[in-house]
């Protein structure tokens, strides 16, 4: 039991003046990002930092407001699969002997656009080997020397053996060979439009990255990508980013930041917490692991926040993004959407929401 006196202090505001709040919400996704963007047009001479849940609602935001606004989503940078591929692939022709790159790399299907079904672990435990690693284990693979059995044989095999070409056809400079990895037009192979997009940006944002590596040399080259891969784990920029006065970064990229005006958009109950995570417990426990980022999130307003979230989503944006969809699905036209509500992570706030219109009619008070 804790001793008389030792509570601690209440908190004390930093600032004697008080900050604005803004409560909004809009009629649907496609409406917050064109009321948002409008909103940080037109105040054209205030720096804006933008904090999302998803990251497909920032690139569209991003492309809404304009060349004024940048993303940087770093800590996501190897969300897609294909982008997963290029980096594991990166990392063991610098390091043949990185058994978590080779790992990787054989538990894709042979095309290397997606993992394969169940990363093809029981064909992988079979090839494991103490006596052989490297160039050498790929090569006993592709030529079945080394046999793998059980399920996703055949693709470990091909997936040496395609592993192997790379190696084989790489690129002897450092420049090229890099290009070759994260060449962005790798993604137009992927068919989901929004996925496609992601991985485009991942892979551009790896290649700019990796333009300081340019003038090593193979073995220089793996320290590099070492450090690289700390940063993308510990969720740290891979690059200094050039300024912009509009800064959009997912909710998991705000620890650290302030700015004067905090805009935290896409809000809803079914994007934050979002899905339930199997046993009561593991859903508790994610919500309040998302509690704690939506709390980060909102303070890092030094004078304006402005919460925001839509009342409809598209169906197919939810589906693809991982949205609960129990909040309702209606009709409009030829067209599903997901009803969405504001999150039940905030607190109760006595301030009122008011609709977007009227937000952009009266944004701050």
């Amino acid at each position: 039991m804790a001793q008389a006196g030792s509570r601690k202090p209440p908190m004390i505001p930093r600032r004697p003046e008080r900050g604005a709040l803004s409560l909004v919400y809009w009629n649907s996704l496609g409406a917050e990002i064109s009321g948002i963007a409008r909103h940080v047009r037109e105040r054209s001479d205030t720096e804006f930092l933008i904090l999302v849940p998803r990251r497909f609602i920032g690139y569209r935001l991003k492309s809404a407001i304009g060349r004024d606004a940048a993303t940087s989503f770093h800590e996501e940078v190897l969300e897609v699969p294909l982008v997963q591929e290029r980096f594991a692939l990166a990392c063991y022709v610098a390091n043949p002997n990185d058994s978590v790159a080779l790992r990787v790399l054989l538990g894709f299907d042979r095309d290397g656009i997606q993992h394969s079904a169940k990363r093809n672990a029981p064909a992988y435990a079979g090839v494991l080997r103490q006596d052989i690693v490297g160039e050498d284990l790929l090569l006993a693979i592709a030529e079945g020397r080394i046999r793998a059995e059980g399920v996703g044989s055949g693709t470990v095999r091909a997936r040496a053996a395609s592993v192997l070409k790379f190696l084989r056809d790489a690129p002897a400079d450092t420049p090229s060979l890099l290009n070759a990895l994260f060449n962005p037009e790798l993604a137009l192979q992927i068919d989901d439009e929004e996925e496609r997009e992601k991985a485009k940006l991942d892979l551009e944002e790896l290649g700019d990255a990796t333009t300081a590596a340019h003038e090593l040399s193979r073995e220089q080259l793996r320290g590099f990508l070492d450090q690289l891969r700390y940063r993308i784990a510990t969720r740290l920029p891979l690059v200094v980013a050039e300024r912009a006065r509009v800064k959009i970064m997912t909710l998991h990229g705000a620890k650290g930041l302030e700015a004067d005006v905090v805009i935290v958009a896409g809000v809803a109950d079914q994007i934050i917490p979002g899905l339930s995570f199997g046993t009561p417990a593991a859903t508790e426990r994610k919500r309040d692991e998302q509690r704690r980022l939506l709390y980060v999130a909102v303070t890092r307003a030094k004078r304006e926040l402005v919460i925001s979230w839509p009342k409809l989503m598209d169906y197919k944006d939810a589906t693809r993004n991982q949205v609960r969809t129990d909040g309702g699905v209606i009709r409009s036209e030829s067209k599903k959407f997901v009803r969405l509500g504001r999150t039940s992570l905030l607190p109760d706030i006595p301030e009122l929401p008011r609709t977007g219109l009227r937000w952009l009619r009266e944004p701050s008070r």
